[in-house]
């Protein structure tokens, strides 16, 4: 349902499935880069335009090596999953992601090579909450409707295109409260 695929600003989107393909096996180098660009309309005529990388600010929660969002190159995706490592919380011992873990890759074999092997992972009921009702509602809000497009590639040592997602996001401001100073809440599901 086209309805269900609009993210409202303030609110937030829910990811209910995820299905990933690996169609053969990984090797190193995989770079990450991801490009995004935006379409808003102007006079009545769509524009487009790829957003730069945007850097984030630091917190204690950060991905090493992820700095920035927006169209950035990532380096060696399996270099930041080596620089990330997830431990058992009761256990202290090297484990995975849970989302891996659920994809059923093993628990001690949370890296790129030979492990994540050649099949289609998924996770049904998923229910991953991506949640941006703190947002205040106004101008930027405003300023950020329009439609998304995210293209996020991995390329080998060759600069072959190993992998490649494609996901489209429109935006729009929510109706409620005002264009300023208002708030607006809303939920909305996108499913895969």
């Amino acid at each position: 349902d086209p309805a269900h695929q609009v993210l409202t600003l303030p609110g937030d989107f829910l990811i209910t499935n995820l299905q990933i393909e690996v169609a053969k096996p990984i090797v190193r180098p995989l770079n990450g880069k991801l490009e995004v660009w935006r379409t808003f309309w102007s006079f009545g005529r769509p524009n487009t335009i790829q957003l730069g990388c945007i850097g984030l600010p630091s917190s204690s929660d950060d991905v090493v090596g992820i700095d920035g969002f927006g169209t950035c190159d990532y380096g060696d995706l399996c270099e930041i999953l080596d620089r990330n490592p997830q431990f058992d919380d009761i256990t202290g011992q090297p484990s995975c992601f849970p989302e891996a873990i659920a994809l059923g890759i093993p628990e001690d074999q949370c890296t790129c090579e030979g492990v994540i092997a050649p099949k289609v992972y998924t996770i049904d009921n998923w229910n991953k909450l991506i949640d941006f009702n703190n947002l205040d509602s106004g101008f930027l809000i405003s300023l950020a409707a329009g439609d998304y497009e995210l293209r996020a590639t991995a390329t080998n040592r060759a600069g072959e295109e190993e992998a490649c997602i494609g996901i489209r996001v429109p935006i729009e401001k929510a109706a409620t409260g005002g264009w300023l100073f208002g708030r607006g809440r809303t939920r909305k599901a996108i499913k895969n």
